[in-house]
C-alpha cells in the first residue's frame, strides 16, 4: 500500500490543507477571504459569473507566483529535500469514464459519489478519497476532482479504482454521525461494484475527511486507512461549533478532559484497520495529533505508520 502513496504527504499539504486562492481588478490587492469563498463555491460545483471567475483565476496566478518566489530555484523545506509541485495526470474519459454511484445510508440519507477505474476487467484495488471541510460537494464538483485532482488521477494511473466521495453537510452539527454513515454506505456499495477486489479497499481522507477515515476504521471493515492531518478536534468530541476550531487546535490539552479522553480511547479501542497518518509540521492540528492522538493510537497497540 505504501508504495502507491509515497508522493502523497507533500500533495496533501498543497491540495488538502484548505489554503484558498483569490483576487480583484489587477491594480487592487487580493481579498483572500473573498477568494476563499469563491474557491469553495467552485469546489461545490456552484457556477461563478464572469467577474467572479476572473477574480478567482487572477488569485490562483498570484498564489502560484508567491509560492514560486518563496521557494526559489534551489529552495528546500523540512527534511524532504527539494520541494516540487506536482500536477494531475490527464487520463481520457474514453479510457476511464467518470461513473456515478448512488448510495443510501442506514438512516435513509441518499447521495451520489463518482468513480473511475483503470482499463480492463480487474479485479482492481480500490481507494475511496474523502475531501476535507464540513460541507457536501455536488456531483459536478466531484467529477472535476476525479478528472483533474493530482492525488486522484495519479492513484488511477497507478492502477487503483478511485472513488471521489463526499458526505452530508454537518457544519452546524459537528458531532453528527451522518457523514460516517454516508461513507459506510459508500464502502459497502464499492465492494459490490464489478471489477473491485473487495479485500483491497482503502479509505483515504484529509482534514475533515481524515477524521471520517478514523471513525470508519472503528466501525466497518476495509483493507487500510490513510488520514492526512486528520481533524481530530472532531474525533475527540471537542468541537461542537466550527467557529471554535482555532481555540481547540491551539490549546487542545486544555479542552481534552478526562471524559473526552475516555470517550476517545473507547473509539480507538474499536479500530481494527491498519492506518497511515500523513502530517506536516506546520498546521495547528499537529499539536493535538502529535501530542495526544498518535500517542494514544500507539499506546493502544494499533497498527499505525506516521509520515511527517
Amino acid at each position: 500500500m505504501k508504495s502507491g502513496i509515497q508522493t502523497l504527504p507533500l500533495l496533501l499539504l498543497i491540495v488538502l490543507s484548505g489554503i484558498a486562492l483569490a483576487a480583484e481588478p489587477e491594480s487592487e490587492p487580493i481579498d483572500w477571504k473573498k477568494a476563499t469563498s469563491l474557491f469553495q463555491q467552485s469546489k461545490k460545483g456552484e457556477t461563478l459569473n464572469v467577474e467572479e471567475q476572473a477574480y478567482l483565476d487572477r488569485a490562483k496566478k498570484e498564489r502560484q507566483k508567491k509560492a514560486q518566489a518563496s521557494r526559489g530555484d534551489d529552495a528546500t523545506r523540512g527534511d524532504s529535500g527539494r520541494e516540487r509541485y506536482t500536477g494531475g495526470i490527464a487520463i481520457s474519459e474514453v479510457v476511464s469514464p467518470v461513473e456515478t454511484l448512488k448510495v443510501t445510508a442506514s438512516d435513509g440519507n441518499e447521495m451520489s459519489v463518482v468513480w473511475r477505474k483503470p482499463p480492463g476487467e480487474g479485479p482492481f484495488p480500490a481507494i475511496i478519497t474523502i475531501h476535507g471541510g464540513a460541507n457536501q460537494n455536488k456531483v459536478e464538483g466531484l467529477k472535476r476532482e476525479a478528472l483533474k485532482n493530482p492525488i486522484r488521477t495519479r492513484l488511477l494511473a497507478a492502477g487503483y479504482l478511485v472513488v471521489t466521495s463526499t458526505f452530508r453537510t454537518y457544519s452546524n452539527e459537528m458531532q453528527s454521525h451522518g457523514p460516517i454513515l454516508d461513507n459506510v454506505a459508500v464502502i459497502e456499495a464499492l465492494k459490490k461494484l464489478p471489477g473491485v477486489d473487495p479485500e483491497s479497499v482503502v479509505v483515504y481522507g484529509g482534514s475533515g475527511g481524515g477524521n471520517i477515515t478514523l471513525e470508519l476504521a472503528g466501525q466497518t471493515s476495509f483493507a487500510a486507512g490513510i488520514a492526512g492531518e486528520p481533524a481530530t478536534i472532531i474525533y475527540t468530541g471537542m468541537l461542537q461549533k466550527i467557529s471554535e476550531k482555532g481555540t481547540f487546535m491551539s490549546e487542545p490539552e486544555k479542552h481534552y478532559t478526562a471524559e473526552l479522553k475516555s470517550y476517545t480511547e473507547a473509539k480507538i479501542a474499536k479500530i481494527q484497520v491498519p492506518l497511515l497518518i500523513l502530517h506536516g509540521d506546520l498546521h495547528p492540528l499537529k499539536k493535538i495529533n502529535h501530542e495526544l492522538i498518535i500517542p494514544a493510537l500507539k499506546s493502544a497497540k494499533k497498527e499505525i505508520a506516521v509520515e511527517v
